[in-house]
């Protein structure tokens, strides 16, 4: 079978998934280049039955155009990048590695919460500049934090945040078995986050009942001096709407690791009181690796003729 990797980063950090690859005689192309464009992902889909897949787009279109493709094997949890109805009219499987980068994404996102709240990125770049100026924040310990999002990495988050000392949590699932949570944890509505909550972390996958989450309407409701996380997927809140209420001074600070287009090129850049980092978060060497084993383990399993671990539509 014919394979083609175009999830990037690939094989940095350990050879691992080359070397199942190479293990069972298998014809892989790597492709390390950022796919903008269908036409090109479509070219590069011509005579393959399997990718091995990042971030780039799987329309309809491609889709429908790749005819010889069976499997697309995502490297990493979030599938918004491929139409999923699409892929099952054309008969292409779909399986993702949703739990290689949980803890990774935890632990970022705990130390986005840390930056955000003392400024730590800004006195960075302001000493980069030759500008000596101290920053006053605010202390996580006096915080009342809003998770909307409690699976496998918010309920994480959650736990984590209470063991920093954390009086107070605020937890949004549509889901979600509350019971399952330690004390001083409590459910509530997002306008409940939105008005109590000095820190809301997001944590929740991008559909169409998520896109668009946070906007103008929302923002209006936040408390003044707060901080907005979002780890999760950049089309869940209004950029422009976000750089708003950043420049108004509505919120103390956001830290945005995903965006609604990437490589990310707006206006929250001129901000700075806005931590911006490349979706980023769940890439630690061992989560990294894992992923990468896992998407390729499930290739193998296609060829295998075996059941997928992770099978998504």
């Amino acid at each position: 079978m014919n394979i083609l990797v175009t999830a990037t980063p690939f094989c940095e950090d350990s050879q691992k998934s080359i070397k199942i690859l190479k293990k069972h005689n298998l014809n892989f192309t790597i492709y390390n280049k950022n796919i903008s464009s269908e036409s090109k992902l479509i070219k590069l889909l011509k005579d393959k039955e399997i990718v091995v897949a990042g971030l780039e787009r799987y329309s309809e279109k491609v889709l429908k155009e790749s005819k010889k493709l069976k499997l697309i094997s995502r490297v990493g949890i979030g599938l918004d990048n491929v139409d999923l109805k699409a892929a099952r009219k054309y008969n292409i499987s779909v399986t993702h590695t949703p739990d290689g980068p949980t803890m990774a994404v935890v632990e970022f996102t705990i130390g986005l919460i840390f930056s955000a709240l003392r400024l730590i990125h800004t006195s960075y770049v302001n000493i980069l500049n030759s500008k000596w100026k101290r920053n006053t924040g605010f202390r996580i310990e006096n915080s009342v934090i809003g998770i909307i999002g409690v699976g496998r990495t918010g309920s994480r988050v959650a736990n984590l945040l209470k063991n920093l000392g954390v009086k107070k949590i605020l937890i949004n699932d549509i889901n979600y078995k509350y019971k399952k949570f330690k004390k001083n944890i409590f459910k509530a509505s997002k306008q409940k986050i939105y008005k109590e909550a000095d820190i809301i972390s997001l944590h929740i996958p991008l559909t169409n009942k998520t896109s668009n989450l946070i906007s103008y309407r929302e923002f209006k409701l936040f408390k003044k001096n707060s901080i907005l996380i979002n780890t999760s997927r950049g089309g869940i809140v209004n950029e422009n709407a976000l750089y708003s209420a950043l420049k108004r001074k509505k919120l103390f600070s956001a830290a945005m690791d995903v965006f609604a287009r990437e490589p990310y090129k707006g206006r929250l850049r001129t901000l700075r009181n806005c931590l911006l980092t490349p979706h980023n978060a769940s890439m630690s060497k061992d989560c990294r690796i894992r992923m990468e084993t896992e998407a390729t383990e499930e290739a193998i399993r296609l060829i295998s003729k075996k059941k997928f671990k992770n099978l998504a539509n």
